[in-house]
């Protein structure tokens, strides 16, 4: 009973913990000592994700006693990375970009530019070109 109450009193005090997540999606429920629901979970600006059932996840505690998402354990990261380099993907692998240390960005997936595409270098294509619309090839329009 002593034991019991000290280790309850302890994880209380504690500011973080890593909790299962029960129940994905948006509002969260979280798994550490007891379930936590409707958990916020929080990222950098401009960057927004949805956390999955049963993955491990980060929470830190705020001054108000509630508990946020503050990120997910990294594993099973499908590139050995060198320090520097960022990789960002969606479940499963299924699409990714790889930012490499040596300058290059390797994009995994289909990819839909809405607006302007400026290239300045060198393009290979390997595979179809599919062109809607016009091309103007140095400052003439072919047909």
């Amino acid at each position: 009973m002593w034991l019991g109450k000290r280790t309850a009193q302890s994880r209380r005090g504690r500011q973080t913990d890593v909790g299962l997540v029960t129940i994905g999606g948006s509002g969260a429920g979280v798994y550490t000592n007891l379930e936590k629901r409707q958990v916020a979970a929080y990222a950098p600006g401009g960057y927004f994700w949805v956390p999955k059932e049963g993955k491990n996840m980060l929470l830190v505690r705020a001054a108000d006693g509630e508990s946020c998402i503050a990120g997910a354990e990294q594993t099973d990261c499908p590139r050995a990375l060198t320090a520097g380099e960022v990789f960002i993907m969606s479940d499963q692998d299924a699409a990714h970009i790889f930012i490499q240390n040596g300058g290059s960005i390797q994009v995994l997936g289909s990819m839909t530019v809405d607006g302007g595409l400026r290239v300045s270098g060198n393009v290979s294509i390997s595979g179809t070109l599919s062109v809607t619309g016009g091309i103007i090839l140095n400052g003439n329009r072919i047909e």
